[in-house]
């Protein structure tokens, strides 16, 4: 057993054969990140008890809370879990102040005390004048932070978010996801956040792990995870090219052709090779001078945002360049055709599949 929280366990919905194996510790902050689809919120139900594991066990603070091999299967209310949906599900025909508390009263706690200790948890979060408000009345920032410390009033042993910031728009999403962490970092037991938004699960966990079509693929810090990216899904998370290939003499052979000169002569056998958009030029004429990496490809797309230009080129390798406005309109990249790519063999980072 573990004083955070153990997760291994199978599980079949639909067409998804989910396989997953995790432990976060107490304090820690772990954010399950995968496409749509992969089973990340079912996993979390599974802890919350919202839904039965096919096989395994689940054990949180030292206790088991369900284990297939015993029949053990502890009921969710028992489970001393705290959770937060995506779309909050608070109680409207009830007052903040008595949502807050339901948790306290449901497991028998006085209403007098049940009301003050959600009265001193919204003033925490900033909402002491709205405790007789209805949740319907409040901004979706507020109706967040409602349903958190629902969850946290309740003293649970685990806290459990599915995509807690989903229902905000954009202007209001970066406020409170600072705002979450700073709460998060207060609380003593295991958190397990669940999102597909790669800034998100960057910004407010301590670790990552990526699950794709049920199965654990990379478990690692962001900063890990970021530097060797081990799929073409964690790749765009973090914003890297990722290709594969077979490594040997200071040059890769690229699985799907062409080759890629590297810095490391030491590197053998498959390797995953990554390069970052910023790192990569484009060039209406052959390029001269020090890089080793140049070839002729087609654009294939331009995505302007702000003042960043995502540039996909197709190729072998096929590639994203990421380009200054003012490269866009001098190369007159939008009007497509074939550009040079070039990028330094010292910006090329390798590392063993």
């Amino acid at each position: 057993m573990t004083d955070g929280l153990g997760v291994d366990v199978t599980m079949r919905r639909g067409t998804l054969d989910l396989r997953v194996e995790l432990d976060v510790a107490a304090g820690e902050i772990v954010a399950v990140v995968g496409p749509n689809g992969a089973g990340k919120s079912t996993l979390l139900q599974a802890v919350a008890g919202l839904l039965p594991v096919a096989a395994g066990r689940i054990d949180l603070a030292g206790r088991t809370l369900e284990d297939t091999t015993t029949g053990l299967r502890l009921a969710a209310e028992e489970r001393d879990v705290g959770v937060v949906f995506q779309d909050y599900l608070l109680f409207d025909h009830l007052s903040v102040r008595e949502n807050v508390a339901f948790g306290q009263r449901s497991t028998g706690t006085p209403r007098r005390t049940a009301r003050a200790i959600a009265d001193t948890w919204l003033a925490r979060v900033g909402l002491a004048e709205h405790a007789a408000t209805r949740p319907d009345r409040l901004s979706g920032g507020q109706r967040q932070r409602v349903a958190l410390v629902r969850a946290l009033a309740a003293d649970p042993a685990c806290l459990l978010l599915d995509e807690p910031l989903a229902a905000l728009d954009v202007d209001t999403r970066s406020t409170v996801r600072r705002e979450l962490r700073d709460h998060l970092a207060d609380f003593a037991g295991p958190v397990l956040v669940v999102t597909h938004e790669p800034l998100e699960a960057l910004a407010l966990a301590d670790r990552l792990v990526v699950v794709e079509d049920g199965q654990v693929t990379q478990v690692g810090d962001a900063a890990t995870v970021a530097r060797h990216p081990r799929s073409d899904w964690i790749a765009r998370l973090v914003g890297v090219n990722l290709l594969t290939g077979t490594a040997s003499g200071g040059a890769v052979a690229l699985d799907g052709g062409g080759a890629v000169r590297v810095p490391d002569t030491d590197q053998h056998g498959e390797v995953f090779v990554a390069v970052h958009p910023r790192s990569v030029s484009l060039h209406r004429d052959e390029p001269t001078g020090s890089p080793r990496n140049v070839w002729k490809a087609a654009i294939e797309d331009v995505e302007v945002d702000q003042d960043r230009v995502r540039v996909a080129v197709g190729g072998a390798p096929s590639l994203v360049a990421e380009v200054t406005a003012a490269a866009l309109a001098d190369l007159d990249l939008a009007a497509g055709g074939d550009v040079w790519i070039s990028f330094k063999a010292a910006d090329v980072t390798v590392y063993p599949r």
